[in-house]
């Protein structure tokens, strides 16, 4: 984005058909939901999004046509997802230490497992 901000986009994918949380669990507010929750290595900073940003997905442009919903995330994110879904979440980072700038982030979902994912951020030249 500019010197020392970067930006991190992270698609989440629930390949089976079942979602994660089933409706009548979320009607009945009886779920856990799934959880990614973010880290960025010593001297770096996750710009958490506003209260007015965090829970509204946005229409991502290029080229004048919108390609896909992205969610603004901070550092704990609770979400659900549909069967056989696609979800994308956009991490806004401000790197005091470039050099050595990397997120770190853990998926734990009820009924989709956990997975956890290191990624080094560098400059595009």
């Amino acid at each position: 984005m500019s010197n020392n901000l970067y930006q991190v986009e992270v698609e989440i994918e629930n390949a089976n058909y079942y979602p994660t949380t089933s409706d009548r669990s979320v009607l009945l507010d009886r779920y856990t939901p799934d959880v990614i929750s973010a880290k960025v290595s010593s001297g770096n900073t996750i710009v958490n999004p506003t209260k007015e940003n965090s829970s509204n997905s946005t229409p991502f442009m290029m080229r004048n046509t919108y390609l896909k919903s992205v969610t603004p995330a901070g550092e704990i994110v609770e979400f659900r997802m549909k069967g056989s879904s696609k979800q994308t979440f956009t991490y806004t980072i401000l790197g005091n230490n470039p050099a050595n700038a990397t997120l770190s982030l853990s998926l734990n979902s009820p009924m989709g497992g956990t997975d956890q994912i290191e990624i080094k951020l560098v400059e595009k030249k």
